[in-house]
C-alpha cells in the first residue's frame, strides 16, 4: 500500500519560500529582457520637430535598402509621407504611408548618386510644409511654410532610409530613421516614382542648390545708401534685391531664415541661398527664384572690414524696405 506523507513544519515553509522568490526573480528577468530588446534593436534616428499628437511610428529596413523617393500627400498642412526603398537589384521594399488621406499627392524622387542630406521643417502643432535636402539639390517646398525652418541635418557616418515621427489626420512631428554608413556617389538605386503618386514637373525640382560664393578677396565693397528689396504679390516665389556700391565691385548676397547678429555674416549652416553679381560695378541687381511663397527671409551683404551689412527680405504681399520712397502701408 502506497501511502502519500505530506511534508510540514519549518524546513517546509523555507522551501515553499525559495521556490517562490525563484518564480519571481525568473518573471522580473522576463520583464527587464522584454523591455531592454526593443532598445537595443532600436534604429537609429534624428530629433523630432512637430507637435505633441499622433501616434509614434518608426521605419525600419534591411541594411541593404536605399531611400530612391519620397511619397507625400499635402495642402496647406503634410497629410501623409511614405518613403520609397529599392533592394540593389531594383525591387520595391514596402514602407508604409503615414498620416491621413487628404491633400494631393506627389512625390519627390532622387537619381542615380543622390541621397537625402537634409530636412528643412516647418513645424506648428502639425508639419505644415517639408523641403529635402539631397547631396545634388534642393527641392521645392511641400505644403504652405509658415514661420522660419528647423533643419534636421543627417549626421556623418549615418544615411537616412525613412522617417521616425508621429501621425494620424496629418503628420504631426517628423524625424529622420538612419542606418549606419555613408553613402558616396555611387550607392544610389535608380529611382522610380511611387505608384500613383506624380513626380513633381516644376522647374524648382531639377535645379541645382544655390551654394554660397565668395568674393573676390582684394574687392571693396562700399554701400551707397540703403538695400532696396522691392515689395512682391503673395503668389511669388522670387526675389530681388537692388544694391547700390560707392565704387566698382562684386558683390555676393546671401539668404537666411533667421536674422544674424547686427554687422555679422550667415554661419555656413545658417544659408539658405546665396547669389553673386561677379562683375565690378557700382548698381546690383541680385535675383532668386525657387523660394517659398509669402516667406521672411534676411539678407547678408559682406562689406568691407569683414562686416555684413544684413535686414529684411520677404516674397509676402507687403513688407516694409528701407527705401523711404516705398510708402506701401503693412
Amino acid at each position: 500500500m502506497n501511502v502519500a506523507i505530506e511534508a510540514s513544519g519549518p524546513e517546509a515553509e523555507c522551501r515553499s519560500e525559495r521556490s517562490a522568490r525563484r518564480t519571481v526573480s525568473r518573471a522580473v528577468l522576463a520583464l527587464a529582457v522584454l523591455l531592454l530588446c526593443p532598445l537595443a534593436l532600436a534604429q537609429p534616428q534624428t530629433r523630432i520637430v512637430g507637435g505633441p499628437g499622433g501616434t509614434p511610428f518608426a521605419d525600419q529596413a534591411p541594411p541593404t535598402m536605399r531611400l530612391v523617393a519620397v511619397a507625400m500627400r499635402s495642402g496647406e498642412e503634410i497629410d501623409a509621407i511614405a518613403a520609397v526603398l529599392r533592394r540593389p537589384n531594383g525591387e520595391r521594399f514596402p514602407v508604409p504611408m503615414h498620416g491621413g488621406p487628404g491633400g494631393s499627392p506627389g512625390a519627390f524622387v532622387m537619381q542615380d548618386g543622390e541621397f537625402l542630406t537634409a530636412l528643412n521643417v516647418w513645424a506648428g502643432q502639425f508639419i505644415e510644409a517639408i523641403q529635402f535636402e539631397t547631396n545634388q539639390r534642393q527641392s521645392r517646398i511641400y505644403g504652405r511654410p509658415r514661420g522660419a525652418p528647423q533643419r534636421i541635418a543627417v549626421p556623418a557616418g549615418q544615411h537616412a532610409i525613412g522617417f521616425v515621427g508621429r501621425s494620424g489626420v496629418y503628420i504631426d512631428a517628423i524625424g529622420l530613421s538612419l542606418q549606419p554608413g555613408d553613402l558616396g556617389p555611387q550607392a544610389g538605386v535608380g529611382a522610380h516614382p511611387p505608384p500613383g503618386a506624380a513626380a513633381p514637373t516644376t522647374p524648382v525640382e531639377t535645379r541645382k542648390p544655390m551654394r554660397p560664393i565668395a568674393p573676390t578677396a582684394s574687392a571693396r565693397v562700399l554701400l551707397d545708401g540703403p538695400v532696396y528689396v522691392p515689395p512682391f504679390s503673395s503668389t511669388s516665389s522670387s526675389l530681388t534685391i537692388r544694391v547700390r556700391l560707392k565704387e566698382p565691385a562684386p558683390l555676393t548676397v546671401s539668404l537666411g531664415a533667421q536674422r544674424p547678429r547686427s554687422g555679422t555674416c550667415f554661419a555656413a549652416g545658417e544659408i539658405v541661398a546665396t547669389q553673386a553679381s561677379s562683375q565690378a560695378q557700382i548698381e546690383h541687381v541680385v535675383r532668386f527664384s525657387g523660394l517659398g511663397e509669402g516667406n521672411r527671409y534676411y539678407y547678408s551683404i559682406p562689406v568691407d572690414g569683414g562686416r555684413c551689412e544684413t535686414g529684411r527680405a520677404s516674397t509676402a504681399s507687403c513688407q516694409r524696405t528701407n527705401d523711404p520712397k516705398d510708402n506701401q502701408p503693412c
